[in-house]
């Protein structure tokens, strides 16, 4: 549909939400719509970073495989699926196969030493998680409440362990 300004010049009138409006009030809101959208982005950027920084490592010699047992067992309770790798294990936040599309926890075994870190934390993303019907905020809190189980058996280990350290942010 056509109008007319009070100048006498022509514009195209559109409809959104079932409101007419004219092309300059769609543009404010596009980029309202784009400054949200970079909004969102910085903020899985920041949970993306967060998740790079955490890093575990415990050397407890002959109790390693009891102890990836036992993580094995842990994470399975919060909702994680264990995947066997060549060096430990992969924990998947979700059962569903869409979730091996997003960060995972990885726990690595070299004889009595283990480290634990989050894998590809740049998967967390927006099409990721709607993959899985969820959000990257939700991802990120599954992740963190394993991370957080996780760094309570490191510590119940690193009594009798050589070494110990966790870090995170």
């Amino acid at each position: 549909m056509r109008n007319t300004r009070i100048d006498g010049s022509n514009y195209d009138a559109l409809t959104i939400d079932g409101v007419r409006t004219g092309r300059p009030q769609l543009s404010i809101i596009v980029l309202e719509q784009e400054e949200s959208r970079c909004h969102r982005l910085v903020e899985v950027e920041e949970l993306q970073q967060k998740l790079d920084s955490v890093q575990m490592y415990i050397d407890i010699g002959g109790k390693a495989e009891q102890f990836q047992t036992r993580m094995v067992t842990l994470l399975a309770k919060l909702g994680f699926q264990a995947s066997p790798r060549a060096e430990g294990v992969a924990f998947f936040p979700g059962q569903e196969e869409g979730w091996k599309r997003l960060p995972s926890i990885r726990l690595t075994r070299a004889e009595g030493a283990l480290t634990m870190r989050v894998h590809a934390s740049d998967t967390l993303t927006a099409y990721n998680a709607v993959a899985v019907n969820s959000t990257p905020d939700d991802v990120y809190q599954r992740l963190m409440r394993g991370i957080v189980e996780a760094e309570k058996l490191y510590n119940e280990y690193g009594k009798k362990g050589t070494y110990v350290s966790v870090t995170r942010s």
